[in-house]
């Protein structure tokens, strides 16, 4: 969830929330992020107080002003649609966005807009809030099309659904810390086609199943034991092999011939020579049976599983500003 100055928001589609790409935070006050839309996907904006002030979250949609909630310290809100009266509303939804190449649709400005929910943060002084009017915004949201120039965003925008009833809410007005176009903070999500998304590398390309295969076969083969390496007395064996032959070669010779008492000499030296390898080789194999019992020490996991915390019970501030 993207935040702020304990401050943050989330876009919920089916009361799932949609994943965000590209986080990033600007000027200290201001974090933005991507989300994949799909038309005629409808959504909520859930907005969350943890800062210690009283503060208003203002829905800018498409670079339209359409909706303004109050939220406490601690509160934690669902930003649903636009209030036609008091008693109902109209749902969010992304649609398909409309273009056009005639010159005379000037409104190129909101073009540029198209593409971006942003929740603008005041903070408002305790104790001031006062009755006001109440007034359908819901005109702001509109489908008209835009100029194939001004078009920055991908092929989608935001609607409205049918209105439908809700609980009744208050409009209030309160004194405002900051003006709305220096907000204490601002929350952005910049909804673009997955594909589109995807296509600027903002969402990481998909692996291909071949490629999924030689990944898990990768892992398979790093996670099976390492087979023993064969000890290096088995070398020392098949060098022994070779040098007995020739010893024995060197016998057959000998016997076929009258020995010099040097060469008598040098035999008895092979002999010797051979038997302590025989006996090195003994305590060698012996050793390598013993190490093969030796208890293996297994380190405590570092990863530790959080404690859930108890549930809290959520309180909804229907009050509007």
């Amino acid at each position: 969830m993207p935040g702020i100055l304990g401050l943050s928001a989330q876009i919920l589609v089916d009361g799932e929330k949609l994943e965000e790409y590209g986080e990033e935070v600007v000027n200290g006050n201001t974090v933005s992020c991507y989300v994949a839309s799909q038309v005629d996907q409808n959504f909520v904006i859930q907005i969350e107080n943890t800062s210690q002030d009283l503060v208003t979250f203002r829905t800018w949609i498409d670079g339209k002003d359409v909706q303004g909630l109050l939220c406490s310290r601690g509160d934690t809100d669902v930003v649903e649609g636009v209030d036609v009266t008091p008693t109902t509303m109209r749902p969010f939804h992304f649609g398909a966005l409309r273009l056009t190449d005639d010159d005379t649709v000037r409104d190129l400005v909101a073009g540029k807009d198209v593409g971006c929910i942003e929740l603008r943060v005041l903070r408002a002084r305790p104790g001031t809030s006062k009755p006001a009017t109440f007034r359908d915004h819901s005109s702001h949201i509109s489908d008209e099309a835009v100029h194939e120039r001004s078009k920055k965003s991908g092929s989608h925008r935001v609607a409205l659904g049918t209105t439908q009833n809700q609980p009744a809410v208050e409009r209030v007005r309160t004194q405002k810390l900051d003006p709305s176009d220096r907000p204490y903070a601002r929350i952005r999500f910049l909804y673009r086609p997955h594909d589109l998304l995807q296509a600027q590398g903002i969402i990481p390309a998909a692996q291909s199943s071949s490629d999924l295969s030689l990944n898990s076969s990768r892992k398979r083969k790093a996670d099976e034991p390492h087979l023993p390496v064969p000890p290096p007395a088995r070398a020392i064996s098949t060098s022994q092999s070779s040098r007995e032959s020739s010893v024995k070669v060197e016998v057959k010779e000998e016997a076929r011939r009258p020995r010099s008492a040097a060469k008598a000499a040098k035999m008895d030296l092979l002999r010797e020579l051979k038997a302590t390898m025989e006996r090195v080789q003994a305590e060698i194999d012996e050793e390598s049976s013993d190490d093969e019992g030796l208890p293996i020490k297994r380190e405590a996991s570092p990863i530790r599983v959080p404690q859930r915390k108890s549930g809290k019970r959520v309180l909804i501030d229907l009050t509007v500003d």
